[in-house]
């Protein structure tokens, strides 16, 4: 469970001040760091008041799971974490439930906490190849953004892994709950579940040529954005380097 940090502000930013008074950039520059880092954390006060607003009326687990799929910003992103102590629930790790239970599966839509209690095991996968996914995007991209380069190849590399892993029907499953709760007019969402498609179809093509690995995944991911086979919103953003 993520430890609560009261946030700071104009404290902090003293203490910037007086820091750069003192010892000059290098250690302002080092406190500032330190302020940002307060800031990325979301109070208790704020998550109480994000919590307060939804008006959950269920309780128990039930309070738990509708908690987690709730929306969030950048000041609340992590208050899904705290969702246990918000609906006054105390979770047992150690008993065998389904993976909701876990600290990291908080903040999922409401359709994706319904797949992970039907399919637990499963879900440990669709988890583990969503990192997997993320770090080729960390490896070939200098920067990731919404709708751009980056983000149609990850949501490509994450199906077509999903695909490989699960089959196409249960990696559809998963990742059409991951754009619950969207409206389907939202273009973002359309330009996931394209992506999304083009990877469950070239994972399948990959089984029947029997390349269907990591490498050859990544490759057939980069071949579809510089063939323009992938739907990209906000253009621009260049991959560093290019596959072989």
């Amino acid at each position: 469970m993520a430890v609560r940090k009261d946030l700071f502000g104009k404290e902090l930013q003293e203490i910037v001040a007086l820091a750069f008074s003192i010892q000059g950039w290098s250690v302002a520059i080092t406190f500032a760091v330190m302020a940002f880092s307060f800031e990325c954390f979301a109070s208790t006060a704020q998550c109480d008041e994000w919590f307060r607003r939804a008006k959950i009326k269920e309780s128990g687990q039930r309070c738990v799971l509708r908690c987690a799929s709730l929306k969030t910003d950048m000041g609340t992103f992590d208050c899904a974490d705290d969702c246990d102590r918000l609906c006054g629930v105390s979770l047992d790790l150690s008993a065998p439930a389904s993976l909701n239970q876990f600290a990291y599966y908080f903040g999922l839509t409401a359709d994706e906490l319904g797949l992970v209690a039907m399919y637990p095991q499963e879900a440990l996968v669709v988890y583990k190849q969503k990192d997997v996914a993320q770090g080729f995007i960390s490896k070939h991209f200098k920067v990731d953004r919404p709708d751009s380069e980056s983000d149609a190849i990850r949501h490509f590399t994450w199906a077509a892994l999903l695909t490989k892993e699960l089959g196409p029907e249960l990696a559809q499953k998963f990742l059409d709950a991951h754009e619950a709760g969207v409206p389907a007019s939202d273009q973002g969402r359309a330009m996931d579940l394209a992506n999304n498609r083009a990877g469950i179809l070239a994972a399948e093509l990959l089984k029947r040529r029997t390349q269907c690995t990591l490498e050859g995944i990544e490759s057939e991911a980069m071949k579809a954005l510089t063939t323009k086979k992938l739907v990209v919103l906000k253009p621009g953003n260049i991959p560093r380097r290019r596959l072989k």
